[in-house]
């Protein structure tokens, strides 16, 4: 692959997450299937080693964790840094600039696992009708309706929403096909479904590394008391339990299921991180136990924007 190749990665992955200004128009797609592409060239030796590896062992050696924690450089990861406040309105506004073709301003929207609110309150300053719903209520109400609700068994009447949205749940959610029903259930004809999720759990970060020993694919490599132990050693906190485990080959067929539910798929995109290509290629072997399509460890997050048949 050229280096130009392999350079214009970053900036178009930023042009596509970051511009506001593009979501919503024909560029993006057309900006992410550039990225894909760009992405499948630089991780085509990766591929190839992993498609011909055989599966491994089933844990690395323990005594392989440390130092491989030690020496690794350090890189980014999806860790967000954003204040609340600015995270918030960054993603009130990729909701409005994805859905204002379809949906209007003053279009009465439902938030899943809304977690603080934030991100309803700044859509409802922008001119929707905002309800968020979580499993647990914050101690600190916003001042928009808050219900505590499951995700997957509303309680809310047929066709009284116009939209549907969540952020960073669809990998907690326990049944993702239950949540996409009950969606539709409560959508008016018309009305959409927008979310944006991941890390998806083979993907480099898919246990949510970050808070604890944030080493890539480490959740794949060593085992689940090697890493509390780990942790423990460390003063970290223990990688998170709290997924639902799914793999990208069974969202892939909620995607199919969706049509059947009622769905048109306005767009989706599934998004690559190949950054750590090295990892894979060196340690295929224990990966290939995981998982059989490479795929599988470089697809990091999906984004997707649906919406209901009249």
């Amino acid at each position: 692959m050229s280096s130009w190749s392999s350079a214009a990665i970053v900036p178009l992955y930023w042009l596509s997450e970051k511009s506001v200004l593009l979501r919503g128009t024909s560029v993006r797609p057309a900006v992410q299937r550039t990225l894909a592409r760009l992405s499948d060239r630089t991780g085509r030796e990766a591929r190839r080693v992993f498609d011909e590896a055989d599966a491994g062992d089933l844990w690395l050696d323990p005594a392989l964790l440390g130092r491989m924690y030690d020496e690794r450089p350090a890189r980014p990861t999806r860790r967000d840094t954003r204040l609340p406040a600015e995270k918030a309105m960054s993603r009130a506004t990729e909701v409005h600039r994805s859905i204002r073709r379809l949906v209007p301003r003053g279009a009465r929207m439902l938030e899943l696992a809304a977690g603080d609110g934030r991100v309803a309150m700044s859509l409802s300053s922008m001119g929707y009708e905002t309800v968020a719903t979580d499993l647990c209520v914050p101690s600190t109400l916003p001042a928009i309706p808050f219900l505590k609700m499951d995700a997957a068994r509303l309680e809310m009447e047929d066709g009284s929403v116009d939209g549907v949205y969540s952020f960073d749940a669809f990998e907690h959610f326990a049944d993702p096909r239950r949540v996409l029903e009950e969606s539709h259930r409560v959508l008016r004809p018309g009305g959409v479904v927008y979310a944006s999720f991941g890390p998806l759990y083979h993907s480099p970060h898919g246990a949510h590394q970050w808070f604890s020993v944030d080493l890539p694919y480490v959740h794949m490599m060593f085992d689940p008391a090697t890493l509390d132990a780990f942790a423990d050693a460390r003063g970290l906190k223990r990688i998170t339990r709290n997924l639902n485990y799914w793999s990208l080959a069974q969202y892939r067929e909620l995607f199919e299921d969706a049509l059947a539910m009622g769905y048109e798929i306005v767009w989706k995109f599934e998004k690559r991180n190949i950054a750590f290509a090295d990892l894979i290629m060196e340690h295929a072997p224990i990966l290939k136990r995981r998982v059989g399509d490479f795929d599988e460890l470089v697809i990091r997050s999906i984004e997707f924007l649906m919406r209901k048949r009249s």
